[in-house]
């Protein structure tokens, strides 16, 4: 599975290949989401997708709120899962970036939430 692929330490230049390679084979819910949200679509916000945040990758970013957005599919569900990526949202809050984790299902059934999140985000820049 994917989720597994990324707990592998991977050098810095196999890192940028290997979200190449991410952004190539999305989730429906990633491919969902970056419809939504790419080419400053969604109130001239910059998304990136699959984007190698030392030492990890994050599936997306947004770089003028220093928001990362994760989709969690059930390989998150494990408790081993559960705790390194409480480990990562740690590292990653700790380096200044907000973190929203979503369940892959819930963005096609209600992602009112997310949005709205990400517009407080946007409104409190502002």
């Amino acid at each position: 599975m994917r989720g597994d692929k990324i707990k592998t330490i991977i050098p810095m230049k196999d890192k940028k290949s290997f979200a190449k390679q991410l952004r190539k084979n999305q989730t429906s819910t990633e491919k969902r989401f970056w419809d939504a949200v790419r080419n400053y679509q969604y109130f001239g916000l910059k998304f990136r997708r699959q984007v190698v945040i030392e030492p990890y990758i994050v599936d997306f970013f947004c770089p003028s709120l220093k928001l990362i957005i994760e989709f969690d599919g059930e390989v998150h569900d494990s408790p081993e899962q559960k705790k390194y990526d409480q480990a990562r949202d740690i590292f990653l809050r700790s380096k200044g970036y907000s973190v929203i984790r979503i369940q892959n299902d819930a963005l096609f059934w209600d992602s009112r939430e997310l949005f709205e999140e990400i517009d407080r985000m946007r409104n409190e820049l502002e």
